[in-house]
């Protein structure tokens, strides 16, 4: 999953499901649209970050989603997605930390 500059974009690797939209966050709050599946759907999300010993999460919960039938918000929200950037900047410099699965 990857948020940058308004796009978000998202490969399941346990699903195989696809997704790609345009994004906005305010608070605790992410917006999608212009989902190329669902055009006109807007689908909101509460959002929050739970750090571990290691790793951090993203966890969403959806408000309102009707894209697919609400697939989209099955989808995203069956997991906590793991963040890809390393704990501290001594593990960023040494490569040495546990790096979920599909991270670079």
């Amino acid at each position: 999953m990857s948020f940058d500059k308004g796009v978000f974009s998202i490969l399941h690797r346990d699903t195989g499901w696809r997704g790609a939209a345009s994004f906005t966050a305010s608070g605790n709050r992410l917006t999608l649209f212009n989902d190329p599946a669902c055009i006109e759907d807007v689908g909101v999300y509460a959002w929050k970050v739970e750090k571990g010993l290691q790793k951090a999460f993203l966890i969403l919960q959806e408000i309102e989603d009707v894209c697919s039938f609400h697939q989209r918000a099955k989808n995203l929200t069956m997991i906590p997605w793991a963040f890809c950037q390393p704990p501290n900047l001594e593990a960023a410099i040494t490569d040495h930390w546990p790096k979920p699965a599909g991270c670079p």
